[in-house]
């Protein structure tokens, strides 16, 4: 979502790299490599939405307060409240279905305990 406007350089665009590429990948593959011993629950997916919820609340009310939004998808200034409602929405939906396709992937790999 910030590709197009976001144009690190030097230390700024490695340290974007690596949070955004090499900590995701290593995260996938340490899940690949090292499943848990045991059964993720169903509900664990909507568990991990709430720091990003809880984030997207605060950066909100942070914003209503001061006028200063950490991201252009979260600008109500600039977008309205209905489309930033819907940016977020979209947001929880891709982290939901991230949290999901993790957790088959540790149950699809699960070693016994």
């Amino acid at each position: 979502m910030l590709r197009e406007i976001w144009n690190p350089q030097g230390a700024a665009w490695l340290a974007d790299l690596l949070l955004h590429y090499a900590v995701p990948a290593g995260a996938l593959a340490w899940w690949w490599v090292f499943p848990p011993r045991a059964r993720i629950p169903a509900t664990a997916p909507g568990w991990w939405l709430a720091w990003p919820l809880g984030y997207a609340v605060y950066a909100l009310a942070r914003g209503a307060l001061s006028g200063f939004y950490p991201y252009p998808f979260v600008d109500v200034a600039s977008l309205g409240m209905g489309r930033v409602l819907g940016n977020v929405a979209g947001l929880c939906i891709v982290f939901l279905a991230t949290g999901f396709l993790l957790r088959a992937l540790a149950h699809a790999r699960q070693r016994p305990a």
